[in-house]
Parts: structure tokens; C-alpha cells; sequence
């Protein structure tokens, strides 16, 4: 999650979670390692399904849940633009700036810590719209919401 664009005009905020992507890719690579030191020379119908699932399913799922999100609040259109891309496609929504109330951070209690997702609060009629679709631990949600917030107050941010 990060801040791309801040100016008077716009300000740019995306999140492109590649670091989950790898941990899905290192999952199957593991399993690969994993076989080929398990197999023999010939394999067995059995062991070649169990490979072929194990590799699989974590590239699939990878694929299947990453995405690319965008918020992009613009002055000049006065307009919010939420853009979502994915192996699916890519999908964006457009809403009236003039409804964005501001920032506001949800926070998911977690064991003993806690998980934050930042959201675009909007009025008329009342809606929620979260940045990500998962949550994080760390201050990142919270800062991006103060840039939020901060931006659409006076247009200019800090994002240092």
C-alpha cells in the first residue's frame, strides 16, 4: 500500500500485494523440491497427481486471489475512482467525490494483536468502501487514511 500520486489536483493511493504472490509461488516451489526428492525414477500414476495438485493449487490460488487496487481521488473530474484488477479482468467503479466523507481505518482483533484495513467512508447513501481485500498488521492503513483525510481538507499532503 502506497501513495503513487499527491498533489493539489489528485492523489493516487495503490496496492499491488506481490509480496503475497510469492508466498503462494514459494508454497508450490516447495512442494516441488518436495517430490523430487521423494521420487524415484519412475513415478506412479498416484505420485504424479499428488505432484501435479501440489503444484497446482497454489499457483491457481495465487492467481485467483491476488489483485491490483486503486484509489484515485481527483479534484478536476470531482470524482473517486476505484479500480480493481485482477487475473478475472479488471473492473472499476466511479463515485462522487462530493459523497467521500474521508479516511477511517476498521480494526479486526486478532489473537492477541490486531489487523487494520483502511476504507473511504461515503454519504448519501451511507457506504464503505475497503481499499484491500484482506487486512494488515502495521501502521500503513492508518497513515493512508490521515493522507486521505489530510488531502481531502485542504489538497495538500506529507507523504514522507
Amino acid at each position: 500500500m502506497k501513495v503513487v500520486q499527491s498533489g493539489e489536483s489528485m492523489l493516487v493511493l495503490e496496492d499491488s500485494p506481490w509480496f503475497n504472490g510469492f508466498i503462494f509461488y514459494g508454497i508450490g516451489v516447495a512442494c516441488i523440491v518436495g517430490l523430487g526428492a521423494s521420487a524415484t525414477i519412475e513415478l506412479t500414476m498416484r505420485e504424479t497427481l499428488i505432484g501435479a495438485l501440489a503444484i497446482g493449487w497454489p499457483t491457481l490460488l495465487g492467481l485467483l486471489l491476488l489483485r491490483h487496487d486503486r484509489l484515485i481521488f481527483d479534484r478536476e473530474k470531482r470524482q473517486l475512482t476505484r479500480e480493481r484488477r485482477s487475473i478475472r479482468g479488471k473492473t472499476t467503479e466511479i463515485y462522487d467525490l462530493d459523497r467521500v466523507v474521508g479516511g477511517r481505518v476498521e480494526e479486526t482483533p486478532d489473537g492477541l494483536d490486531t489487523l487494520f484495513q483502511m476504507e473511504v467512508q461515503l454519504e448519501n447513501p451511507s457506504e464503505t468502501l475497503p481499499f484491500t481485500n484482506y487486512r494488515v498488521f502495521g501502521n500503513q492503513p492508518k497513515l493512508l487514511a490521515q493522507i486521505v483525510n489530510e488531502w481531502l481538507a485542504n489538497g495538500n499532503v506529507d507523504t514522507r
